[in-house]
């Protein structure tokens, strides 16, 4: 068996299809609560953008400037006829010791400045006030000087105009079925909202810092001693995409976790030391959690010697590791992959037969309408189909405000599935 490496992020997708041979424990059947009563949290990636993000600012002091200005610092732009060479000179004798520094206001040169077409930019200058100056004064008195034609605070920056809205409106995932997976009833159970449970999400790409995903920020990751995540892709995309999906912040700002009762812990399928090794980062989740506690392998990889991905357990070292992980009593769920592989095809051989070779994982795949039980596949397993929509609102602001509103991925459908 080959060494694996790291392939693209799962992709687009309309329909959920969970292949599994375990059976999922409904509300309402009498069934008592237990630590996976879930099945929901598992599926789908893509952020979809919102919002723009300024640097934040201090609200500016001093009588007579207005909110959103500075009490420090002038700008000033002098009139065409006057002589900017030596700008401390055109300043009124008596503002000229309240004056800590002051230099042009563009940073170009001179000569290029000169070559711009439109306003005179040398004629611009910014001035930093000596500590006490008050600057309502000073720029009352700086107003009045025959040289200056425009006198200024200068503004601060600012930060956005509202907080972030509340989409949860827009998950429709959440929603019953046919629609959703019928989330917001499952909160309403003991142990709906996935708390006491710690799910353990094996990939890369993860934004921690995210404003939406309070559970993640400062969470050391799973490694080895002396060991460092490395994100083969350089993006903070689909991660932040799955743990959107998975426990974004319950409140009324941004979207809402499936199972946002849960503990979160990030397991690296890629890191300095070992290269691309998913089936040890599923060991670290094993040695780190519990019975009832849920992984989750957002990973795929060719199969059955096609280019198209499959399921990662087709590598046999995750394979090994999977079980490992049933064995000791925790669930795993798996993604199919993108690459719509028929697994029952000879050329699969037994890889993918569960009668010869079951790691356990519950495998969950996706497919376009109208094939709702099939994503290509002639799977003779029972099946469960979901149909979802995707909406692109594209990439817009600083990717701390990133959201996923809706799925967009085949193999990200298994979030969905961990509730």
């Amino acid at each position: 068996m080959t060494t694996p490496t790291p392939h693209a992020p799962l992709q687009e997708c309309e329909v959920m299809v969970i292949k599994s041979k375990r059976l999922a424990v409904h509300p309402g059947e009498g069934a008592p609560p237990s630590r996976s009563i879930s099945l929901s949290i598992i599926a789908a990636a893509v952020v979809v953008a919102l919002l723009c993000l300024a640097p934040l600012s201090v609200s500016a002091a001093g009588s007579g400037i207005p909110p959103g200005y500075s009490s420090e610092i002038i700008q000033v732009k002098f009139r065409a006829s006057a002589d900017v060479a030596r700008p401390e000179a055109l300043m009124p004798a008596k503002l000229q010791g309240s004056v800590r520094n002051m230099r042009p206001l563009f940073n170009l040169p001179k000569a290029k400045l000169n070559n711009m077409r439109g306003t005179n930019l040398n004629l611009w200058f910014q001035i930093t006030l000596a500590p006490g100056t008050d600057a309502a004064s000073f720029l009352e008195e700086l107003r009045r000087a025959e040289n200056v034609e425009v006198a200024e605070p200068a503004p601060l920056p600012q930060p956005p105009p509202a907080t972030t809205p509340n989409f949860t409106g827009d998950q429709g995932y959440l929603n019953p079925a046919t629609d959703g997976i019928d989330a917001r009833f499952s909160w309403t159970r003991l142990g709906g909202n996935a708390s006491g449970i710690t799910l353990y999400d094996v990939e890369y790409s993860w934004n921690q810092m995210h404003e939406d995903l309070s559970k993640v920020n400062g969470v050391a990751l799973l490694l080895n001693l002396g060991d460092a995540a490395v994100d083969p892709f350089r993006d903070t995309n689909h991660g932040t995409a799955v743990l959107g999906e998975l426990i974004a912040n319950n409140d009324t700002r941004g979207v809402t976790g499936i199972a946002w009762g849960a503990t979160i812990r990030l397991a690296p399928a890629n890191t300095q030391v070992l290269g691309y090794n998913p089936a040890n980062a599923i060991l670290l989740a094993v040695a780190d959690g519990a019975a009832g506690d849920v992984i989750l392998i957002e990973q795929q990889t060719p199969v059955c010697g096609l280019q198209q991905y499959g399921p990662l357990e087709a590598v046999t070292s995750v394979f090994d590791a999977i079980q490992t992980a049933v064995a000791h009593g925790l669930v795993v769920v798996e993604a199919a992959g993108n690459g719509a592989v028929n697994l029952d095809q000879a050329a699969c051989g037994n890889i993918f037969n569960r009668s010869a070779r079951d790691s356990g994982a519950i495998i969950v795949g996706a497919g376009g309408l109208p094939a709702a039980v099939r994503i290509g596949n002639a799977w003779p397993f029972p099946l469960m189909a979901v149909a979802w929509i995707y909406r692109d609102g594209g990439w817009r602001g600083h990717q701390r405000l990133w959201l996923a509103l809706r799925e967009r991925g085949r193999s990200n459908q298994s979030q969905f599935l961990v509730h």
